[in-house]
Parts: C-alpha cells; sequence; structure tokens
C-alpha cells in the first residue's frame, strides 16, 4: 500500500436517482453509457455539449459548473479539466456528495472501476484511479477465467438462499451448501466424459 487510506468498495442502486454530469465532451459520454444503464436521471451540464451526450431523458444544461447544480443530486461524476472539477470537488464535499473525478484522482472522493457483468454477477476492479488501464487488463483477465454459465450460478444460488431462509439454515452452512450445489450443475457432464 502506498500510505493511501484503502477504499470501502461498495455497489450504488442509482436507478431513478438524479445523477450529475459534469462535463460536455467524449469522456463524459463514455460515463454516460454506463450511468444510463444502471437506470440513473441523468443531468449534464458543460458550456458544450457533444451531439453523443443528446439522449432521450438525459436533460442537457449547456453553462458551466455552479454549485447548486449538485442540489438534489445523489452522485456526481466530474469529466472535465481539473480546475472545474476541483470546482465540483469542493461544492459536492460541502453536501456530503461522492465525486467520481475521471482521470483525476485528487479531486475525487469515489472512483469507476473496470466492470465484468454477467447478468446478476457484477465484479469491479478499482486501482484507486491510479492506474486504470490496470483495471482494465484485469478485467479482461477475469472475464477469461471466470465461467461462462456465471449467471446460471447466480440463479441457482438465488434460488437455494430462497429455501435456506425458509427453513433457517444458519450462515455457516450455506457455502459448502452451495459449493455442492454448484457441483451438482456438473454432474451429468462428468459422468458423460466417463
Amino acid at each position: 500500500m502506498s500510505g493511501e487510506v484503502p477504499l470501502f468498495p461498495v455497489f450504488l442502486k442509482l436507478a431513478g436517482r438524479p445523477v450529475l454530469l459534469v462535463g460536455g465532451g467524449s469522456v463524459a459520454a463514455s460515463k454516460l453509457d454506463g450511468l444510463l444503464q444502471v437506470g440513473a436521471e441523468v443531468t449534464v451540464v458543460a458550456p458544450e455539449i457533444q451531439s453523443s451526450l443528446e439522449r432521450p431523458g438525459v436533460v442537457l444544461v449547456r453553462r458551466g459548473f455552479e454549485a447548486l447544480d449538485l442540489d438534489g443530486k445523489w452522485f456526481v461524476v466530474a469529466a472535465a479539466p481539473p480546475e472545474v472539477n476541483r470546482a465540483v470537488a469542493a461544492a459536492a464535499e460541502t453536501r456530503g456528495l461522492f465525486v467520481n473525478a475521471v482521470d483525476d484522482p485528487p479531486n475525487a472522493a469515489a472512483y469507476l472501476g473496470g466492470v465484468l457483468r454477467r447478468g446478476d454477477v457484477t465484479v469491479a476492479i478499482s486501482t484507486g484511479g491510479h492506474a486504470p488501464a490496470l483495471a482494465g487488463l484485469v478485467r479482461e483477465g477475469l472475464d477469461a477465467l471466470l465461467p461462462r454459465e456465471l449467471d446460471t450460478w447466480a440463479s441457482l444460488a438465488r434460488a437455494v438462499r430462497a429455501r435456506w431462509l425458509a427453513e433457517r439454515v444458519p450462515m455457516t452452512a450455506r457455502r459448502p451448501l452451495l459449493l455442492d450445489a454448484l457441483n451438482r450443475l456438473y454432474e451429468p457432464v462428468r459422468v458423460a466424459l466417463r
């Protein structure tokens, strides 16, 4: 560890919640895709906004950032020049909001990692904002290693969890039971290979 405070990994439910995206260029557009995929209600603020940010449901405000833009927001992404990101971070700090300042770790309170999704399973990798390319490489490596049927695993885990909750199976017993259930998914394959 480089002497920095460790990060607390968390996944946010942003569906239907207002999010501010400060910046109108290609970097902002790349962040907009992820925000829209999770159902966030996005407002984009920037003096100039590329047409790639013009999407149904996205509110576009063509002017510079103002601290009042943060009012009522749940999360902020700053994809602007460093001086604008600094202003966003300072205003967000006074309101208790987390800011992802894209490629600008000193002005970020939250980092977006390399993300791998397979159905209900989401794996995110962070380098604390200092090596995003490495996070992307690790994500690609995990994508190659994780089984393609990971979503099937999640469906099975959800089904057996419901049964275990109803039967009051202790938490300590659940992981070995889940491993047995997952292994049974492959029993027909093992029999066929013999």
